[in-house]
């Protein structure tokens, strides 16, 4: 009889991929290189023009325990991550970006080997750090400390607290920091964690946010918490603002805004905390809306005919993920450079948009 508890492997690292073959190379030479720890690797393919086939195969030559699963229509990163979990054996569950990597070749023995000291751990959460100085983080503030002329530890991303943390604790605090590292590459999940948040009714429309999502998800349900100060994963950032991206983070706000407080209420969470994590959500929408609006020319006495031209390439990419285009009222309220340009023009827009968004505000 096999013993499927000892054929577990260590870890399972979920890599969703879209279009990025050099990238996800470099990324599965980082995987092939640990030391002193049985992986497997779950490469999930998002429907990409440019296949990870080739690259896969590669690697599975070389000895990677390898698995290519391919979406059969772009669905984005959510359920590219949910369906490498239903697949996962590992003991613990990492999950990894294309176009990032990992510090050394025994991060990750060395992880599991503090988790062996911790009984019950549900999440170990660690360090990262980024190649490229980051000026600042999304919400303003300078998030790296200098280590060497190399590496940054990207403070945003690391451990949003110092000691163990457990139950209800996890959770609270994380919101307390103003859901500090709300990115899901930067921790490990125990099995049982991830089981329980991989088989929940994921019904909320998720395509471009699904790291605070999931974060939070996993945060709400794990027993027990633990920081650690090994230095794990290489975040590399992005080359510049994609408006698509922010426009698809956007409409996710919006549509975590109106469901993802409501949810986890139906999962236990005090109403205190969802209207604080209602809180926060505005904020970020106001961001990156913000982002969004950066990118339009800066023209002085418009009509609203003349805004709606120059908001056609935000729109267009908005319809992508919301058809309704029901953000267009946030889009230019909450842009806080063009105020004296928007007020000319505030009636016609609370007029024309949507009754149900501007009861938000």
């Amino acid at each position: 009889m096999i013993d499927y508890i000892t054929c577990m492997p260590d870890l399972s690292v979920v890599i969703p991929y879209f279009n990025q073959p050099q990238q996800l190379h470099n990324a599965l030479n980082d995987l092939l290189a640990q030391q002193q720890v049985n992986l497997e690797v779950i490469v999930v393919d998002d429907a990409s023009e440019h296949s990870a086939v080739d690259v896969v195969n590669d690697f599975k030559q070389h000895g990677l325990n390898l698995t290519l699963l391919r979406q059969p229509q772009r669905s984005f990163t959510l359920a590219a991550r949910l369906r490498g979990m239903q697949v996962a054996r590992g003991r613990w569950l990492a999950f990894m970006d294309s176009d990032d990597g990992l510090c050394g070749s025994t991060v990750y023995a060395e992880a599991l080997n503090l988790i062996n000291q911790l009984p019950d751990l549900d999440i170990l959460h660690y360090r990262v750090v980024t190649e490229k100085p980051l000026m600042a983080s999304w919400d303003g503030n300078v998030p790296l400390i200098n280590e060497n002329k190399c590496f940054c530890e990207w403070i945003y991303a690391s451990p949003f607290h110092n000691e163990i943390l457990t139950n209800c604790q996890i959770f609270h605090t994380w919101l307390a920091t103003d859901c500090k590292a709300h990115t899901v590459w930067n921790k490990l999940y125990s099995r049982h964690l991830y089981h329980t948040v991989m088989n929940l009714n994921h019904h909320i429309h998720i395509f471009r946010i699904e790291d605070f999502y999931l974060t939070a998800l996993f945060l709400f349900f794990a027993k027990k918490y633990v920081p650690c100060d090994i230095a794990v994963y290489k975040y590399v950032p992005p080359q510049s603002n994609n408006i698509n991206k922010l426009a698809g983070r956007a409409s996710d706000i919006v549509r975590l805004i109106k469901e993802f407080p409501t949810f986890l209420e139906s999962l236990g969470l005090d109403q205190k905390s969802s209207k604080e994590l209602s809180k926060y959500l505005y904020n970020i929408l106001f961001l990156y809306v913000g982002r969004m609006c950066k990118l339009l020319p800066n023209h002085d006495k418009l009509d609203f005919a003349a805004w709606r031209n120059l908001l056609t390439p935000i729109l267009k990419n908005l319809e992508m993920y919301n058809k309704n285009q029901e953000l267009l009222l946030a889009l230019l309220l909450t842009n806080g450079s063009n105020v004296q340009k928007i007020q000319s023009i505030k009636n016609q827009l609370l007029s024309s948009l949507p009754h149900n968004l501007i009861s938000m505000q």
